[in-house]
């Protein structure tokens, strides 16, 4: 009875353990990016972001969307890195591979960006994943990628905090459609024409959307 009962323990253990390891972060914010590929706008791309788990780097990433200067914000920045079969380099800010702005320049002034944050490299890289792109350790600033398939050897070298939770088809059309030349740099331009992060009022959101098209 007593090997039994010990038994028992183990395995309840063991589902416990498996159930924290499959349990998915809870997106608590969401947000958009209406892409344009060449005179075509292909749609948008909603994220779902872990504002728990990685909040330093969901709140630059907001203050990215909502910022309507294309210096400081996503706003007409470009994806100049696009690898089929792999993800989608964004925040490319006035076209610049080397931009790398983020909120917190005061505390960590470039070039240094700022520190990963442990929750999120902790989560692996699956498909449609939100992750930032980097120089190295402790470098985040604006830029960052989404996943066209699992790469789990970027596991722990970057902090994942958020993924696709809408416009899947647009990921794809980018994974599948978009040609490219020297350095992964799409041939056809691809921009960010509008970006925010999505308010309760679906007319809050429809009004700023057209705002910003209006402006191209």
């Amino acid at each position: 009875m007593q090997l039994l009962s010990v038994l028992s323990c183990i395995y309840c253990l063991f589902i416990s353990c498996m159930a924290v390891s499959d349990s998915k972060p809870k997106v608590e914010t969401k947000g958009f990016l209406t892409i344009k590929h060449g005179d075509d706008i292909k749609g948008n791309i909603t994220v779902g972001l872990y504002d728990a788990v990685t909040p330093n780097t969901v709140a630059n990433f907001k203050a990215l969307l909502k910022n309507n200067d294309s210096s400081m914000g996503l706003i007409n920045s470009t994806s100049n890195r696009i690898i089929a079969n792999f993800m989608a380099q964004f925040g490319f800010l006035n076209n610049d591979r080397a931009a790398n702005y983020h909120i917190f320049q005061d505390q960590y002034p470039d070039p240094q960006g700022f520190p990963d944050e442990k929750g999120g490299l902790a989560l692996n890289h699956n498909k449609y994943q939100l992750s930032m792109a980097n120089r190295g350790k402790n470098t985040n600033s604006c830029q960052f990628f989404i996943t066209f398939q699992e790469t789990s050897w970027l596991d722990g070298g970057y902090v994942v905090f958020g993924e696709v939770i809408d416009g899947f088809e647009v990921v794809d059309y980018l994974n599948a459609e978009v040609k490219t030349s020297r350095g992964d740099k799409p041939v056809k331009e691809v921009k960010v024409v509008a970006c925010g992060v999505i308010q309760n009022s679906q007319e809050e959101n429809t009004d700023a959307t057209l705002e910003q098209l209006d402006e191209l």
